[in-house]
């Protein structure tokens, strides 16, 4: 009887490790999604702002704000990798994540509780019929169990592991998101250092033009009309640069908070762009979806949600819980190894419910609902990335002919003041005449500046849309070997 009996619980044990590994969730295939052979404006390319990259390439780097030769950017978002608060939280959230993956591998296997007993009692006169009233017990003794839904567990540790590889792609996306905005507070810093640069000289002539007005005044050549005009153009020129050096710092105090210091510490000297706007490869719409670690988090979530539907079908099966004790027990010590001193104990107990009034068919309605609805939110990212990366081409491309309209028209500005300025030395024309060229000329040199600023900054923009240097390959794989380095 004993042979029989330990015969089937190695039997029940064997069944048991095969169920481990089989799913009830359904079998699980990313949703197609339709994806053109290039995207829509890459053709209108034809200012060299970006080229098309052939499979062999290395799209682009790790590191890819090395690609605007810019050591001050380099600097900071080596820094922002080390002390960004939110990528510090987004760290340990992820760190959150894969010890889960842990605890539902560490959760397959049985526990073994151990105690051992030395006890000494004392027992009333009054209640004993023997001589001696202290009673001594040795015991050692374990308790294993084993607790656990064999049709469930594999699709709990896959749902975990996908789990985790979502958290690892969000916080990737967490990582370029911050990079991004590195990237694009600084080059707005330069623009404004550059604006901030032509509204001083800009000034610098208002000031000549109104000492020019006073002196012609006193000479009875200029009304008062010309001094109060001039006096207006100076002090205007004088606002906006004010408001432009408001912006400068705001953007100053946000590169401080991404790159972890306090922005009373923080201090960023003026400087000028100092390169043009680099060429960037983009790849093919289809491999976008490698290479975004949001569209690789939304697919790993779909994953979860399949999972999931394995989960809710698994409630139909019973959970087993597997125990057993044993051990020695004696009122000795010497005696405590002995044969007669030995116990033992093993049991099965099988647990479930039998009628729970539909409960566990809506619950897999439920579960193949959320993924429904994952499925949706994937291919949502996906026309999303898309989009972004269609709209930085375009943005960039009509910047790129905006910027050369524009340089043209800041030339053109530059003649007519010093025509106009000249007609007013000689009295042909009134002051109001200069003031207008000057401003315009003003506006253009500003705008100039600004279209520069905005084309580094789409730039940006399109290298965060295209993944950054992330690729899908990236992710962790999360196996046994790997998961806890």
């Amino acid at each position: 009887m004993e042979f029989k009996t330990s015969g089937m619980l190695w039997a029940l044990l064997i069944m048991i490790f095969g169920f481990l590994f089989i799913s009830c969730a359904p079998a699980y295939h990313p949703p197609k999604v339709e994806a053109a052979k290039e995207f829509k404006e890459l053709p209108r390319a034809s200012s060299g702002t970006w080229v098309v990259a052939t499979p062999g390439d290395q799209v682009l780097k790790r590191s890819w704000w090395e690609i605007f030769n810019d050591s001050r950017l380099d600097n900071l978002e080596v820094v922002l990798s080390s002390s960004n608060q939110n990528l510090l939280e987004a760290r340990a959230q992820l760190k959150e994540a894969v010890e889960e993956v842990n605890i539902d591998w560490d959760s397959f296997f049985p526990t073994l509780p151990a105690s051992a007993i030395v006890q000494r009692s004392y027992a009333s006169q009054n209640f004993t019929s023997v001589q001696s009233v202290y009673y001594d017990n040795f015991e050692l003794y374990g308790r294993p169990a084993w607790i656990i839904n064999p049709f469930s567990a594999y699709d709990a540790f896959a749902g975990a592991k996908a789990s985790a590889q979502a958290s690892a792609a969000a916080y990737q996306n967490t990582i370029l998101t911050m990079e991004e905005t590195l990237a694009n507070d600084y080059f707005a810093i330069e623009s404004a250092d550059m604006q901030i640069a032509v509204m001083e000289e800009s000034i610098g002539d208002y000031s000549q033009a109104l000492e020019l007005t006073e002196n012609r005044h006193q000479g009875g050549v200029a009304s008062d009309a010309d001094i109060v005009q001039a006096k207006a153009q100076l002090e205007a020129a004088e606002a906006q640069e004010s408001a432009l050096k408001i912006s400068r710092a705001q953007y100053e105090h946000a590169i401080a908070v991404l790159i972890g210091k306090s922005p009373s510490s923080f201090l960023l000297s003026s400087s000028s762009i100092s390169g043009l706007v680099p060429p960037v490869p983009v790849t093919i719409p289809s491999t976008l979806l490698q290479r975004r670690p949001d569209i690789a988090q939304a697919e790993r979530q779909m994953l979860v949600a399949n999972e999931n539907i394995g989960l809710a079908r698994a409630a139909y099966f019973p959970s087993l819980s597997l125990s057993a004790q044993g051990g020695n027990k004696n009122v000795t010590w010497a005696n405590l190894f002995t044969l007669p001193s030995e116990f033992w104990s093993l049991g099965v107990n099988a647990s479930g419910n039998i009628f729970e009034f539909g409960v566990r068919r809506a619950e897999i309605r439920q579960a193949h609902a959320a993924y429904e609805a994952s499925v949706a939110a994937y291919r949502q990212t996906v026309l999303s990335a898309f989009q972004s990366v269609e709209d930085a081409l375009s943005s960039l491309e009509f910047l790129s002919q905006e910027e050369s309209q524009q340089d043209a028209a800041t030339q053109d500005a530059e003649k007519s003041v010093d025509l106009e300025l000249a007609m007013y030395k000689g009295g042909t024309v009134d002051y109001l005449n200069v003031i207008q060229v000057q401003t315009i000329m003003l506006q253009d040199k500003i705008a100039s500046m600004v279209d520069l600023g905005n084309r580094l900054q789409q730039t940006v923009t399109l290298i965060a849309a295209l993944g950054g240097g992330w690729t899908r390959s990236d992710l962790p794989y999360l196996s046994r070997k790997e998961k806890r380095k």
